[in-house]
């Protein structure tokens, strides 16, 4: 099986150019400085092989971080899958039923908003 774009999953060497492919995507979500601080450390993303989380501390700063993975994807050929993402909501047990979540979009999808999802074999929410 040939790969004419990305790199051939479940082989072994394949996480070495994925990374080096990815970090110039990781480099501008960092000098957007928009994710959650923990102290004066900016998290805006976590990433294992080919799995990216990002993190955002409101709905607008989402979207924001959104538009630099499009730009990215537009720029350097990549294609993230949006059907295998989740909108996980963080807050006080009771500020969800309170506050309204607008949708969030990418790739023309409604991003689904969800409890809870597993994540590298971790159920987070």
């Amino acid at each position: 099986c040939s790969v004419s774009n990305g790199v051939k999953q479940s082989v072994v060497l394949s996480s070495i150019p994925f990374t080096v492919y990815i970090d110039e995507f990781l480099s501008r979500l960092s000098a957007g400085k928009l994710g959650c601080y923990i102290g004066n450390i900016v998290c805006g993303a976590l990433g294992h092989a080919d799995d990216i989380t990002l993190l955002a501390p409101t709905v607008s700063s989402l979207k924001y971080v959104l538009n630099i993975c499009h730009q990215y994807a537009e720029a350097y050929d990549v294609m993230f899958n949006s059907s295998k993402s989740k909108l996980l909501f963080f807050g006080r047990s009771d500020s969800r039923s309170c506050v309204h979540v607008p949708h969030v979009e990418f790739n023309v999808s409604v991003i689904e908003l969800v409890n809870h999802d597993k994540h590298l074999g971790n159920v987070i929410g």
